[in-house]
């Protein structure tokens, strides 16, 4: 009898169900993220730290500074002040989240944080209303 074969290898798992609209912010501008998918629930609590690793260390710490809960609307509502890309966190644990374990890395998401725009100029100012034009003499009396 030939020996066995191993199994073949199983595929990697799917990423979570999980994207974020808009997925780029300005940097110092405090912004309404919608959290679509299926993989984060209304109360769970995301934060955002720069990208890099795997890891959520960190992540306790920055709750109140880079994250938020999302609402009943799937929204959180995110300042970040450095131009960076950012990976995101999230904990299904209600508040008080002190502990890292309690935070898990989504692997589907990144947050690109751009400059902010410079802030736009006033416009001109308006050209100066048209002079009317010069008045013709009044015409002689008559006779």
């Amino acid at each position: 009898k030939p020996p066995s074969t191993p199994p073949p290898p199983s595929p990697p798992p799917l990423p979570p169900d999980v994207s974020l609209q808009p997925d780029r912010i300005y940097a110092g501008v405090l912004s309404t993220i919608r959290i679509l998918g299926t993989a984060i629930g209304v109360n769970n609590t995301v934060v955002f730290l720069e990208s890099g690793t795997s890891s959520c260390t960190g992540a306790a710490a920055a709750q109140y500074d880079q994250g938020d809960r999302v609402n009943d609307n799937r929204d959180v509502h995110i300042e970040l002040t450095m131009v960076a890309t950012y990976k995101m966190c999230v904990s299904d644990r209600l508040l008080p989240r002190f502990d890292e374990e309690h935070f898990e890395f989504v692997s589907s998401v990144l947050l690109r944080v751009d400059p902010a725009p410079p802030p736009s100029r006033p416009p001109w100012p308006p050209p100066p209303p048209a002079s009317p034009p010069p008045s013709a003499p009044p015409p002689p009396p008559p006779p």
